[in-house]
């Protein structure tokens, strides 16, 4: 039911809230640097979400699930529900600590961010970032075989079906793209997002103690400029943590699943608890995906009132 239904569902909805999302921070008014990247992270997990729709909708939607995958279905299976998305997550992974430290240098540098923080070196970085991730998951588009033979069907007829087998030097090949997934894909961004989280926690600490001193000094404008800036820190620190809540229970399991097959140490996790919590962990990355919308709404007095300016008559 859940991957028939509920995953079905939530990408739905994940793809109507990043609509609405995409929709606001693309406004000529709401136009900045943070904003555009937080579009492109918006896109980034909508593609994330899709790509193994058609998966869900004709193995478990539609019952199919209860038989082997066609021979026919065989690479775009793999393709939809594993390859694409990685590729998408990625760029959505680098895309947050793009975010976190183009964050940090507008508010710690302010004239590197003059020259260096805008919506048009945003989009490239965000068009770069997409193609090394694509150049660093293309070799799984390539990496295995599929060869139709004869199986008897699980529902009682006979049918060809596609037997995976591997394309490339599969030990070499596959220790390298792994350690490279874990250090550059989790563990770095991770880090490196806890890091200007705190430097970012330290600053909007500062930046309080400099707006009570100014407010004591009856420059209100000042104080306005500050406070504001002070809320947008705090709602894109907000958005870095939930990532973090998600993103690190995966770098985990992934580390514990590549020590597990690359060093032949089955008896760290199980097959069923394995795939118990790769579901898991790859559900609450789902429900992250719309959570974002909430953390604009509830934090952001300016993308609030444009949302509801969506549906307001003129």
């Amino acid at each position: 039911p859940m991957n028939a239904c509920f995953i079905p569902l939530l990408i739905l909805t994940t793809f109507i809230v990043n609509i609405l999302v995409c929709l606001v921070l693309l406004k000529p008014q709401m136009r900045s640097t943070t904003n555009t990247i937080l579009t492109t992270m918006a896109i980034a997990d909508t593609l994330t979400g899709l790509s193994p729709i058609p998966c869900y909708l004709h193995f478990y939607t539609a019952g199919h699930y209860k038989d082997w995958v066609p021979y026919d279905w065989c690479y775009l299976y793999f393709c939809l529900i594993d390859f694409l998305p990685s590729i998408f997550h990625t760029t959505s992974i680098w895309l947050t600590v793009a975010l976190a430290v183009q964050r940090y240098i507008s508010v710690c540098h302010t004239s590197v961010a003059r020259g260096l923080c805008n919506s048009r070196n945003a989009c490239i970085a965000a068009c770069c970032l997409f193609g090394v991730a694509t150049l660093s998951h293309i070799g799984r588009f390539f990496e295995m075989d599929y060869t139709p033979y004869e199986i008897e069907s699980r529902i009682g007829n006979v049918k060809y079906d596609g037997k995976r087998e591997g394309h490339l030097a599969e030990y070499t090949y596959f220790t390298i793209y792994y350690f490279y997934r874990i250090l550059f894909i989790h563990f770095i961004p991770c880090l490196t997002l806890i890091i200007i989280n705190g430097l970012l926690l330290r600053t909007m600490r500062d930046g309080q103690s400099r707006r009570t001193k100014l407010l004591k000094m009856n420059r209100l404008s000042e104080s306005r400029r500050l406070a504001e800036m002070n809320r947008t820190t705090l709602m894109l620190m907000v958005v870095v943590a939930l990532f973090l809540i998600v993103e690190f229970p995966s770098c985990m399991l992934f580390v514990i699943l590549v020590i597990k097959n690359s060093l032949n140490f089955q008896q760290l996790i199980s097959e069923s608890s394995a795939e118990i919590a790769t579901t898991v962990v790859n559900l609450c990355i789902l429900l992250s995906y719309p959570m974002n919308f909430f953390i604009y709404c509830a934090m952001s007095n300016q993308f609030r009132e444009e949302f509801v300016q969506l549906f307001v008559r003129r």
